[in-house]
């Protein structure tokens, strides 16, 4: 089990705990997303950057590296492999090892990307501080508060067991 915490990240293994921070090459020890991929690396999202841990060793990505805003809330890949990375200043993708930046300019609601989901049919939803968008065949589609949404703070995105999508808001409940 990986836990990530204010002061770093820990993984819980045959009733043990080991701690990575910066001093063993963690981008950040403020640890917002651990998202495990395809391949079995785990990725790392802190407040300072995103970390791959592949092999008993960090890889780190921050904004010399073409990541936008440096930190990172959430992650996720699709099927295509890339992985999608929600940070303060846009949606990011990472594939072949680059960063491709995604703003309010390509369709998003609002820069500040807080939350994201894959989809079962593979469309990719970001939660922004300015409603939820649906990446679908390279186009945004919109969601703002008062289309859907009592609240246009995206904190969370669901899909439930029927394909239904639960989308929570801040101070405005479970949609």
């Amino acid at each position: 089990i990986w836990v990530g915490t204010s002061a770093g990240l820990a993984r819980l293994r045959d009733g043990a705990f080991t701690s990575y921070t910066t001093r063993d090459g963690l981008a950040g020890d403020s640890v917002q997303a651990i998202f495990q991929d395809k391949a079995g690396a785990l990725w790392v999202g802190t407040r300072d950057g995103l970390s791959k841990f592949e092999d008993g060793k960090f890889t780190n990505y921050a904004a010399r590296e073409g990541l936008p805003g440096g930190g990172v809330d959430a992650i996720r890949q699709s099927a295509d492999g890339r992985l999608w990375l929600a940070t303060p200043d846009g949606l990011a993708s990472f594939a072949d090892n680059r960063f491709t930046v995604y703003t309010t300019r390509d369709g998003l609601p609002n820069n500040r990307v807080i939350s994201l989901h894959t989809d079962r049919e593979g469309a990719l939803w970001v939660g922004t501080a300015a409603g939820l968008g649906r990446l679908r065949e390279n186009r945004f589609e919109t969601y703002a508060a008062g289309d859907a949404l009592s609240n246009g703070i995206v904190l969370s995105i669901f899909e439930d067991a029927e394909g239904s999508l639960w989308v929570g808001t801040e101070s405005g409940g479970l949609h």
